[in-house]
C-alpha cells in the first residue's frame, strides 16, 4: 500500500529534513513553496490538536510540528506572516486542546526569543560590556 504525504510527514527523518530546510534554506525557497509548507504544517497541527485522543496519543509528533512551526515563525513573523497571532487566537476558540497547543507554541516561541536576546546580549558584552 503506498504511503500518503501525511504518513511520510510522520517519519522522524522527514520531519528532521523539513526542520533543517526551514532553518537553513527557508529564504531560498520561492514564496509559493514557503506558503504551501506553512499552510500544510498549520493544517496538520490543527488536525492533530482538535481531536483530544489523537492529540494525547501523538503528543511527541505534535511537539515536533510545533518546533518546526516556530522555526518558520522565526523567519516569517511578523513581516511575512502578519496574521499569525489573529489566526492562532481564532483557531484556539474552536477546541480546548487546540488552545492548549497554541499556548505550547507561544511558550516555544517565547523561549526562542529569550534565547536570541540572551545570545545577542552576550555578543554585545563580549565586545566590551561593562568596560
Amino acid at each position: 500500500m503506498p504511503r500518503t504525504p501525511l504518513a511520510h510527514a510522520r517519519t522522524p527523518r522527514c520531519s528532521q529534513i523539513l526542520e533543517n530546510v526551514i532553518r537553513f534554506k527557508w529564504g531560498a525557497l520561492p514564496e509559493e513553496q514557503r506558503s504551501g509548507i506553512r499552510n500544510f504544517l498549520s493544517n496538520l497541527i490543527i488536525r492533530y490538536t482538535t481531536d483530544e485522543a489523537l492529540f494525547r496519543k501523538e503528543s511527541t509528533f505534535v511537539n515536533k510540528l510545533n518546533i518546526i512551526l516556530v522555526q518558520i515563525l522565526k523567519h516569517d513573523w511578523p513581516a511575512k506572516w502578519r496574521t499569525f497571532i489573529p489566526d492562532i487566537a481564532s483557531a484556539s476558540r474552536t477546541s480546548e486542546t487546540l488552545c492548549e497547543n497554541s499556548m505550547r507554541i507561544f511558550k516555544l516561541l517565547s523561549e526562542e526569543v529569550f534565547d536570541f536576546a540572551r545570545l545577542d546580549l552576550t555578543q554585545v558584552c563580549a565586545g566590551g560590556c561593562g568596560a
